[in-house]
Order: C-alpha cells, then structure tokens, then sequence
C-alpha cells in the first residue's frame, strides 16, 4: 500500500508546486508508476494498491500477464491510465483492476505452509506461546497439516469471521471447539477503518481532512436506516434504530456460545459496538452474565463512554504498541483533546475493562507491527515512540506498571479465552508454555524501561517443549 502518511507533516507534498508525480505531473498526491518498480520486480509481477483502494499499481510483468498494452481500451468502469504517448503507466483504477485481479494465481497450500512456518519462527523467536488469528478455511487446513507434522510451536486460537456464523452453527462448533493446539475461541467482525488511513469512525471530522469522518466497515451493511452511522452526533446512540446487519448476525452468534470480537477504533465506532452489545447482551439475557465479549482497539473513545466497558462487562484487546508508532501523528490528524482519549489504557482499566495485549502482527497499510511482545510492554509502561519521545511519555497518565502490562499479555488472554484454569500462570497442572528471557523484565520496566527493548528470548517453550534456544 501507498499514500497513508502523506498527509502527514507533508510540508510540500501533494501541492501543486511540487512534483509528487512520478508521471511528471504536479497534480495531487503522490502516484507512482511502473517505471519506479520494474528494474527490481523483472521477474516477479507486482500488484499493489494505494491505501484507499482508490488506484493500483502493476509493474510490467503483472500488465503483460494480464493482456494489458498500448491498444487495450478501458474496461466498463475502469481506467487505465496513460502516459502521454499513450503507454500504460502501470495505474489502474476502477474495473481495470481486475483484469490483473483475475490472472493472479490461488496461494498454493506448500505456499501456505512456508508462510505459516515463518509466523512461526517470529514468534518463537519473540517468546510467544500462543496466537490469535483471523481463521480462514485454508488457514486453518495449513494449521491441521502442520500439527500432524509436529510442526505447530505456538497454539493458535481461531477466530472465523462473524459473516461465517450462517455456515458454523449448523456445525456445532461452539466455544472451546477444539484442543489446547487449535481451539475456536470466538469471531472477528469491525465497525470502522483504522488510523493509519483516516478510516476510523469519528463524531467530528478529522483536522487534517475536514471532509472526512472515517467509514463504516462492509459487515456492518445493511444498516436499518442507510446512513445512520454516518449521520450520527455526539449525543446520539445507534441503537435509537432498528438493528442492522451486524447486529443480527451477533444475535445468531449467541446460539453457538463463540464470543464476538469487534474492532471499532475512532469514537463513534467505538460508541456503535457499545450500543449495540448493550442491545444484543440485554435482549438475550447475556447482561451481567461472564460472557468475555470484546471491543478491538478501542484506541479513541468518547469521555463518557468509557464506564460502559465496565458495566457491560466488556474486555479491551488492545495493540499497546500502537500508541508508539501512532502519537507521532495523531495529535495532526484528531487534535490534542480527543487524543487524550486515545489509547487510554489506565482510563479502561480502572472503568473495569478487563484489558489484554496483542500485537496486531503483521500489521496494516500504515505501519509494520511485530510479534515480539517487548515493544508492546515498552509502549504500556511508557508510552514513548522507539526513540524515547516525547520526554515523560506522551498523555503519561495512561501509563501502566510493568506487572499490569505483564499481565495483560498473559494471564488476561488466557481469562478472555475462557482458559484461565490451564493457561497464563506458571502453576502446577497448568500448560507448560514459558518464555524465559535474559534480562528482569520487572526490573527493567520499573528503573530502565528502555531496556526492555534489548531483552532477548534464551529459551521458548510450549507444551513442556524447548522450541527455541537462542
């Protein structure tokens, strides 16, 4: 992807007065061409896309395996874009993009499976012992085949999607389905877009873009009434209208015992999923009960809601290393008073959510996150970017101590996975899953935080099994 930071201390960037344009233009934002590309992919056809998925870009190879040459007219609805001698420039958009969609070959299963393998590596390598994933069915097939094979060296916790749940129930799989290597744990579902491209729903426009207020996920339509999420105000709740989509499929949900997993990031994606869990967990007598329903991210959310997340019971499975790569510009994008409801990982925990850590590996169009979990407790305790800014850490009340961090990437998600009698402590009887590192992590975070970044793995073990050994 492309394009998600340049509006971002751009200075000059996508002004007319520069030459953004690798087509020789000086006409908005920056768009690349094939030229750029081609002297490294020659033998390799490159498909990539600009962040918005307004434009695509293919290299010459991609454009030749797909027919696509001077005399190729533009398909019903697409465009392919074209020098001034009228050459393809590699930019495609609209309904051009599936000519090269439609001759992409399917991921092999042996492709699969090297690619499984290098999660693997990363993660046992950054001493992590289990893993949630986004499940699709041939994921799930790699991940049989390599626990046949005695090659899974981290559990995975499996979560299908929540437009699955038509094809699931009728299965049977229900919470826990599964072993302690491949468990069913819940489904994934989203209400708005992300940071990193101006997706994440807000109640106010973004101050960079005065136009935009994010956009709604493709699950959560139909609504009940077209537009309500987008028409909605500070003061308003999204249940005020008949469900939509998203919420009926949580209602089928709930038959098959599976929790949902929502991402909701700006402000008012993260008030929809509250108003509508509150609807659902009420209507099916779910209130009050240890249902372990979650909100994603949360990374922005309204003052007042906040307390909702302990009254509705709610776990937060937050990404805490975001907030070190994200402050860098979020103040540019929301402000410096709706950032201080951003990432406030002290503020939900003390309104009763119960808070756990992941990674959000690999990452999105707008930055690369890894599995090693040292970055997210270097962002919990301190909230500094990589480099140590700001000085004090930025909005430093939402800090955690180094044992809350700790425990909301162990203990946390074993309770959230309805585990906590088998996983998340080192105790007797309990699944001999244990990373042991060569620096005091409790130490570090409470003297030295910056040293939690040079900590290294010694040893990874899971299920009694020494998998890595540095």
């Amino acid at each position: 992807d492309w394009g998600a930071y340049e509006q971002w201390n751009a200075g000059t960037a996508g002004t007319t007065d520069s030459p953004t344009s690798m087509s020789g233009t000086t006409d908005g934002p920056f768009t690349p061409s094939r030229d750029a590309i081609d002297a490294a992919t020659r033998e390799h056809p490159v498909f990539v896309n600009r962040f918005d998925r307004s434009m695509y870009l293919a290299n010459s190879l991609a454009l030749k395996l797909a027919g696509i040459d001077h005399a190729t007219p533009n398909p019903d609805g697409g465009e392919i874009v074209r020098d001034r001698d009228g050459y393809a420039t590699g930019i495609l958009k609209g309904t051009a993009a599936d000519l090269v969609r439609k001759v992409i070959p399917p991921i092999s299963f042996e492709q699969r499976l090297a690619q499984v393998r290098a999660v693997l590596r990363e993660a046992r390598e950054g001493g992590v012992t289990t893993m949630q994933d986004l499940t699709s069915g041939d994921q799930l097939r790699a991940y049989q085949e390599l626990y046949e094979r005695g090659e899974l060296t981290s559990r995975i916790m499996l979560r299908p999607t929540l437009d699955q749940v038509a094809h699931t129930a009728p299965l049977g799989l229900t919470k826990g389905f599964g072993g302690d290597w491949l468990k069913f744990i819940g489904y994934k579902a989203w209400v708005d877009g992300i940071m990193g491209s101006s997706g994440a729903m807000f109640f106010r426009p973004y101050d960079h873009d005065a136009k935009n207020k994010g956009q709604l996920r493709p699950i959560m339509r139909p609504e009940a009434e077209d537009g309500a999420a987008d028409a909605m105000q500070e003061g308003d709740h999204y249940t005020s209208i008949p469900p939509g989509n998203l919420e009926t499929l949580l209602t089928q949900a709930v038959a098959t015992g599976l929790t949902p997993h929502v991402h909701a990031i700006g402000d008012k994606g993260t008030r929809i999923i509250l108003d509508v869990f509150e609807r659902v967990l009420t209507e099916q007598k779910l209130l009050g009960s240890d249902h372990r329903w979650r909100v994603i991210h949360a990374q922005v959310v309204h003052p007042s809601d906040f307390p909702r997340f302990g009254t509705l019971g709610l776990v937060a499975e937050v990404n805490p290393y975001h907030v070190s790569d994200d402050m860098r510009w979020m103040e540019e994008r929301i402000g410096a008073d709706r950032a201080k409801g951003a990432y406030a990982f002290r503020t939900l925990k003390d309104n009763g959510a119960v808070l756990i850590f992941g990674s959000d590996s690999p990452g999105t169009n707008a930055a690369r996150y890894f599995l090693n979990p040292m970055y997210g407790l270097y962002a919990a305790v301190t909230r500094q970017t990589l480099k140590g800014a700001p000085v004090g850490g930025w909005f430093p009340d939402q800090r955690l101590t180094i044992e809350e961090a700790i425990e909301a990437y162990t203990k946390g998600p074993a309770w959230a996975s309805f585990e906590e009698d088998r996983k998340g402590m080192l105790k007797a009887g309990y699944l001999a899953d244990i990373a042991v590192f060569d620096a005091n992590l409790i130490e570090l975070g409470r003297t030295r935080p910056s040293g939690l970044l040079e900590a290294r793995v010694l040893y990874t073990i899971t299920g009694g099994r020494v998998v890595f050994e540095r």
